[in-house]
């Protein structure tokens, strides 16, 4: 019967308050470099590795650190956030569920910044609600538009590879629901 597992906090990073990285290369991570646990060469054609590659993540870093204070509580990178929603959006899971996914799955925390593989989820369920909150519907529109930008510019540049490059995510929806909670929609009765 499994265990129940630790939860990674950014506390345990020591991060007193939000912050940029002093270089932008955790934006950009390189996916050949991602270390696994497992010692097997992970695909750099993977989807989530593909998507990664469309989503701007640095072009916003800046207006998401501007909604945390100096002397704020601990924040969880922009990447991570967004990265999260998009996600739970295209996996179309639970909160609870999306953190059991990314506990397990190395494309998924590389899609989310991590730099490294680890064995237990980044954050908690209700963490994500804490995102959902930072993420306003005019930051969503401006990255969903960039997004759908920078797919339409690689789609006009034939890759080396020839491969096709993922859709951009469907837009995220500023909707917040608590996790976990089952909405019911009955179709109106007739008489």
């Amino acid at each position: 019967m499994c265990t129940e597992k630790p939860t990674f906090t950014p506390e345990s990073l020591h991060i007193l308050m939000y912050k940029n990285a002093p270089n932008r290369s955790q934006l950009k991570l390189d996916f050949l470099d991602f270390p696994n646990p497992f010692g097997v060469k992970l695909l750099g054609d993977n989807r989530w590795v593909c998507l990664s590659r469309l989503i701007p993540w640095e072009e916003f870093e800046d207006q998401y650190a501007e909604l945390f204070i100096d002397d704020g509580a601990v924040a969880y990178p922009f990447r991570m956030a967004l990265g999260a929603e998009i996600l739970k959006e295209r996996l179309g899971v639970t909160d609870r569920e999306l953190v059991e996914q990314i506990s397990e799955n190395p494309y998924l925390q590389y899609f989310l910044g991590l730099p490294r593989f680890i064995l237990e989820a980044p954050f908690d369920a209700s963490t994500l609600v804490h995102f959902r909150k930072r993420l306003s519907a005019e930051m969503l529109k401006a990255i969903n538009e960039r997004i759908a930008l920078q797919g339409l510019t690689n789609s006009a540049k034939p890759s080396q590879e020839e491969k096709e490059t993922p859709p951009p995510p469907p837009p995220i929806s500023h909707e917040v629901i608590p996790p976990d909670v089952q909405v019911e929609t009955k179709p109106p009765q007739g008489k």
